[in-house]
């Protein structure tokens, strides 16, 4: 009866334990998936107690003075506006390969392409467009920064390329598709402003922040964030 009352109590657990995995948000399938989804919490978790550490936050724009104060480091950094590149770019290629290539393309089953998909593809292409040709830059970036941050984007762009929902609602494609509109014209917008505060020829040793004025700017302190980076 010892080793019924401990097969029942194993049972009672895994049981328990599927039904917990059940209500997890949708993954990538396979192991591959569940490593992605473990890798994802696991930098949430992290990411607010070590950015609020001026001493273990990320050295990167504004907060990258001990990198630019440094200036024979050219092997371990790149130019911002590099770093910038290696963040998005990675991100885009996958989100558009999930959109062309179908499975025999791939080493794993492609996922049916999605309206949230292909918006997501448009993030990507609109943010590498901006650093390419909108945004000013002049400082540097330690290399392994932005790299991190490209793969961790790369995931997420994964990971919306497999669990959307390829045939949303007509009310849920339509409400999705105008929030998109309006957050991502907001981005840009306020990204305009943002580059507007460099003008052309200033001195590039002039690294002064100014505050930003204009449109939600005269209210928070982010909002390009705010319309959804």
């Amino acid at each position: 009866s010892t080793i019924t009352a401990l097969y029942n109590t194993e049972t009672l657990i895994i049981m328990q334990i599927s039904s917990a995995l059940q209500t997890l948000p949708p993954m990538i399938p396979g192991i591959a998936g569940k490593a992605i989804t473990g890798y994802q919490m696991f930098v949430i978790a992290t990411s607010y107690f070590s950015e609020i550490n001026e001493g273990t936050r990320m050295q990167y724009s504004k907060f990258a003075s001990k990198i630019n104060a440094i200036t024979d480091n050219a092997d371990s950094t790149w130019s911002s506006q590099m770093g910038m590149m290696v963040i998005y770019t990675p991100a885009m290629i996958a989100s558009i390969l999930l959109l062309v290539l179908d499975s025999s393309n791939l080493l794993m089953a492609s996922p049916k392409q999605s309206p949230a998909a292909v918006l997501c593809s448009i993030h990507f292409i609109k943010r590498v467009l901006e650093v390419l040709f909108l945004h000013k830059y002049s400082g540097q970036v330690q290399k392994a920064i932005p790299t991190a941050i490209g793969v961790y984007y790369s995931m997420i762009a994964l990971l919306v390329g497999f669990v959307s929902n390829p045939s949303p609602s007509a009310k849920a494609f339509q409400l999705g598709t105008a929030l998109f509109v309006v957050g991502i014209s907001g981005n840009f917008y306020h990204h305009f402003l943002l580059a507007s505060l460099r003008k052309s020829g200033k001195k590039i040793n002039d690294k002064r922040y100014v505050v930003p004025t204009g449109g939600l700017f005269n209210y928070v302190a982010a909002p390009h964030y705010f319309f959804g980076e």
